[in-house]
């Protein structure tokens, strides 16, 4: 065989290629292969290429093979599709470490329709190739399929979402875990010359340029645009996974990437996820302690919440840096809730506009709470704590917080900010004297004239004073409750602020146990309670079908059940008359409305099987006696 260009080419792939294979598969086993799909394609690309180089080099010593030829295009063509979705993963896997309290900053299914779109297109040019080898086997001319501009189409189509995933992210990466920015900047290297691949590939295949055909264009072409560009980013995409730090595995398979979860439901392992999510439903009702706190944060109307919360995030920051390594990733994550972070007005709470038959459904108000709710809801997850900077001043809405904390087993707590009305009322005033004046004297006006967050309207202030319901710590949804006066200074804060965290963070920390009406009762082997009644009823009336003469009259032997020790149970049938399926039936369905009541006491034996054939027997001759 002679050594060309384009077989010193193939082999130096299968010699680069080679140690490329083996450190993908270390991320793999090192990141897992479930959780972190992109180090998988990586493998699969890395094969493609030795695989491809190898059917080359066979072409060239057997020419007249076709098969060998065509299916090292075949290779080439849709390997570049492995190298999309694995960038498209990395960029996921940045997107996921963002500060969850935040707005979706790329939708999670737009990487995952880019994902799909792709893999299609892998699909296409594998067919395509093959079309295309028939019709230069047939007429000795190569020309692409429309199939394989179809997958060349998807392919151009995913890089342009990729490209405008990594540049949104890219804006926003000071949000993402610091461990995790380089992600972003890795597949920002790599854009370039991935575009410099996918444009060879697309002039080749829609342009037809001699110098860019697959068979007999120039082979200084084809390393130049193809095979260098991809080794440079094989080697960016390497490097920054050996540096990445290894993410704790999880069962959730919502944190699959969404092609898996694709493969997987295709394969059938839908009942798998329900599975997992029964297991995790388990774990969670184990007793396991929770990392997660939610600190929400009342008082009156402008009487310091905010430069508290601001002092206590500062705290927290302070506190989860200095027990981190340097080298390790934060154990939580600080989230501050507040109406000025989610842009809600202080004009939702005032009421003087409204009649007063409507006051009570203020419809701002619930929205805007809504709103609130929501996004504590979004950000309670086993990594954050969620300090809410709000009036909070209804004990009914403290009680909502408090059971969404419990369900989800989340301690919380309370952070009462103690302020006389007088002061409360002074500080409004000079807000609205700031306002009035301008920003350039509102500096001298005293503690709160960095406040930011403005005054509220004096008759609004007085009524949301009047409607405030202080918190009791009798009550357990104001329970721990902490309380920080106007006066407090530095030592009295931070001395608060350490009781508070022992409180809902510290090693005597209670459990939180969810509410069991938010329980889901497991289920055993034989079914659920209903099904069980049912099951057990509707055998009683087929054994009596089955054994009873045709006069009518006789005892029916039913037995207990399997495994079920003493006396088989009997039905006494009435003599006079043979009795029918309509009659069975009704009373079955008599005594099945009679005993739904039973529902959660097959647990413990109290309505178990052999109880169940029991009842309805001495039931059925209870009936057939009086009906004589």
């Amino acid at each position: 065989m002679e050594l060309t260009v384009r077989n010193d080419t193939s082999i130096a792939q299968i010699v680069l290629f080679l140690p490329f294979l083996a450190v993908a598969i270390l991320l793999c086993v090192r990141h897992g292969f479930g959780s972190n799909a992109g180090w998988l394609f990586l493998v699969i690309f890395s094969l493609l290429r030795i695989v491809g180089a190898a059917l080359q080099l066979a072409a060239t010593a057997q020419p007249n093979n076709i098969g060998l030829f065509f299916g090292a295009l075949t290779l080439q063509s849709i390997g570049l599709s492995d190298f999309i979705i694995v960038l498209l993963a990395l960029i996921n896997r940045a997107l996921e470490s963002m500060e969850k309290g935040r707005n979706a900053i790329v939708n999670p299914r737009v990487l995952y329709w880019a994902q799909l779109l792709v893999f299609v297109g892998v699909i296409l040019g594998s067919i395509g190739g093959s079309s295309s080898g028939s019709h230069y086997a047939e007429t000795g001319e190569y020309k692409p399929s429309s199939l394989t501009q179809a997958s060349i189409s998807l392919t151009i189509a995913g890089f342009v979402l990729l490209t405008i995933a990594t540049i949104t992210v890219g804006l926003n990466v000071s949000h993402a875990d610091p461990g995790e920015k380089r992600v972003v900047l890795a597949v920002a290297l790599s854009l370039p010359f991935l575009l410099v691949r996918v444009i060879y590939s697309a002039v080749g295949t829609f342009n037809r340029h001699s110098a860019f055909n697959s068979v007999s264009g120039n082979v200084y072409v084809f390393l130049g645009t193809a095979v260098i560009p991809e080794i440079i980013i094989v080697l960016i995409i390497e490097a920054i996974g050996l540096t990445l730090q290894i993410r704790p595995k999880t069962n959730d398979p919502n944190s699959q990437p969404h092609l898996v979860r694709l493969f997987n439901y295709l394969r059938g392992r839908r009942g798998g996820y329900e599975m997992e999510r029964l297991n995790q439903s388990e774990h969670r009702n184990s007793g396991a302690f929770s990392d997660r706190m939610n600190l929400n944060m009342t008082g009156f109307p402008t009487s310091g919440k905010s430069t508290r919360a601001g002092q206590l995030h500062t705290y927290l920051s302070e506190r989860i840096k200095n027990s981190t390594p340097s080298d390790a990733a934060p154990k939580y994550r600080i989230h501050l809730i507040s109406d000025q972070t989610l842009s809600i007005s202080r004009s939702v709470y005032d009421l003087s506009a409204l009649p007063a038959h409507t006051r009570s459904a203020n419809a701002s108000e619930k929205d805007a709470r809504a709103a609130i709710y929501g996004a504590v809801k979004r950000v309670l997850s086993d990594r954050d704590i969620v300090i809410l900077d709000g009036l909070n001043y209804i004990k009914g809405w403290r009680y909502q917080l408090f059971c969404e904390s419990k369900a989800v087993r989340t301690p919380s707590c309370i952070l009462q900010i103690g302020c006389s009305k007088e002061k409360s009322r002074e500080v409004n005033e000079a807000r609205l004297s700031s306002e009035a004046v301008g920003a350039q004297d509102a500096r001298k006006l005293g503690n709160d004239a960095d406040d930011v967050e403005g005054a509220y309207d004096p008759a609004n202030w007085e009524n949301l004073v009047f409607r405030y319901e202080e918190p009791n710590p009798m009550s357990r949804w104001d329970s721990p409750l902490f309380t920080l006066i106007w006066e407090d200074g530095e030592q009295q804060t931070r001395q608060v602020f350490d009781n508070l965290w022992e409180a809902v963070a510290g090693e005597t920390r209670k459990d939180v146990k969810p509410n069991q009406a938010t329980v889901q009762r497991s289920r055993d082997a034989d079914g659920d309670y209903l099904y069980v009644l049912d099951r057990e009823t509707q055998d009683i009336v087929k054994r009596i079908l089955e054994q009873q003469s045709d006069e009518g009259g006789g005892d029916v032997i039913i037995p207990r059940g399997s495994g079920q020790g003493g006396e088989d149970v009997v039905v006494e049938l009435p003599a006079s008359r043979k009795i029918g399926l309509p009659q069975l039936q009704r009373l079955r369905r008599a005594f099945m409305g009679l005993n739904r009541g039973g529902i959660g006491l097959e647990g413990i034996g109290n309505m178990g099987p052999s109880r169940i054939r029991e009842s309805f027997v001495g039931y059925l001759n209870d009936s057939f006696e009086k009906d004589g």
